[in-house]
């Protein structure tokens, strides 16, 4: 939880740093998309199938557009 929201922190509120506020609704909606499938995916094994993949795509497909521009 920590790192991601650094993450959304540095790339979103790079200039102020979060409010108190903003902070709450960032924690909540990422709570909100990890608990979702942890409700619904039964076994771990199934979580990894899940998460191999949704990352495949990523690395082979948006991470060179990324850093290519």
């Amino acid at each position: 939880m920590l790192p991601t929201k650094d993450s959304i922190e540095e790339l979103m509120y790079k200039d102020k740093g979060m409010s108190k506020t903003q902070n709450l609704v960032v924690t909540i909606c990422l709570l909100s998309v990890n608990m979702i499938p942890a409700l619904f995916i039964d076994g771990v094994g199934d979580a990894m199938i899940l998460v191999g993949s949704t990352i495949n795509p990523v690395i082979g497909f948006f991470m060179p557009v990324y850093f290519h521009w």
